[in-house]
């Protein structure tokens, strides 16, 4: 089992956690917009999945299960317990395997 790297992401705002997935081949870049605008009323956490973006892209095969994994670690990084999660296209995937590994971490996904 590959092991899981430390993905860069952007926070802004306080308040409930919201974690916001691109899909491929995209960047965290996406969600700017809606990290501006809810930044207000919520926590938005904004990462670049492994291999996009700004986070490491080592070799290897990276499935679902796996850019899950990345997504939990981050949220054990920076000590948040429970998130509303939601992704765009490849995003919405990795929520759902997210939601099948930790489903006890979610408080909404979309």
């Amino acid at each position: 089992m590959a092991t899981t790297v430390a993905l860069h992401y952007s926070v802004a705002g306080e308040g409930t956690p919201v974690v916001l997935l691109h899909g491929f081949p995209l960047s965290g870049a996406i969600w700017h917009e809606q990290q501006r605008r809810l930044k207000d009323r919520c926590r938005v956490i904004v990462p670049d999945l492994r291999g996009h973006g700004s986070s490491p892209a080592p070799r290897g095969v990276y499935d679902m299960d796996l850019l899950a994994r990345d997504v939990l670690a981050l949220l054990d990084a920076l000590q948040v317990a429970k998130a509303v999660i939601m992704g765009h296209s490849m995003g919405g995937y990795i929520t759902l395997a997210a939601w099948r590994l930790a489903p006890e971490r979610f408080l909404a996904l979309g």
